[in-house]
């Protein structure tokens, strides 16, 4: 099995390319979901849940590359000859949906971003227990770390995460005057604020 690669993504991420696992597959994320982390609300669980709905079985196509992903990446380090290989320069989102399995899962992600030096790449994870020590550092990846609870200003940059990115509803945004804190716009491809070397370490979110 390879790796798949979601070449099109849609809404925000139009014009970047992913590589994405299944949440409702990853035990991590389906304790957070019961939690009162920002994964009670997770995106990508209702996207999985609506390609689900419109196919036979349950199981859209692309879902079921996210399941697969998730077990390739998680179950042992991967040759070069198994990582993919970029032509194209477009960036690549690691995690646009779903998160990190296990420690394996991460430095598999590392590997792919070493095997392709003219790509830029950026990994969102919520999962400190599984970076601590193991975040090498490559001048095409950047780390994200997300923060998991909901409405939570100024955290720390944890050691060798570049950003964080924290995710405000409506209503608190309003009530403790933060419109001017967003600054994660509505298209990737014209920020990239997440994607490139500035002074810009906090990026916040107003959630869909």
């Amino acid at each position: 099995m390879k790796v798949f690669v979601t070449d099109k993504m849609r809404g925000k991420m139009t014009g970047f390319r992913a590589i994405n696992t299944s949440p409702s597959s990853n035990p991590f994320c389906k304790r957070m979901a019961k939690t009162a982390a920002v994964c009670r609300r997770c995106y990508s669980t209702r996207l999985e849940k609506l390609y689900g709905a419109t196919k036979e079985n349950g199981r859209s196509g692309k879902v079921l590359q996210w399941v697969k992903n998730g077990k390739i990446l998680s179950r042992r380090l991967l040759k070069d000859s198994e990582l993919p290989h970029f032509i194209s320069r477009r960036p690549v989102r690691f995690q646009a949906h779903g998160e990190l399995f296990n420690t394996t899962h991460l430095l598999n992600l590392i590997a792919i971003a070493e095997a392709n030096p003219a790509v830029t790449f950026a990994l969102w994870t919520k999962r400190l227990d599984l970076t601590r020590g193991n975040l090498k550092q490559l001048d095409n990846l950047f780390y994200v770390y997300s923060v998991s609870k909901l409405n939570r200003l100024h955290q720390k940059l944890p050691a060798g995460f570049h950003k964080v990115f924290a995710v405000f509803d409506r209503a608190y945004v309003e009530e403790h005057n933060l419109s001017g804190l967003i600054n994660c716009q509505k298209k990737c491809a014209t920020c990239m604020l997440c994607y490139a070397k500035n002074e810009v370490t906090h990026i916040y979110e107003l959630l869909k």
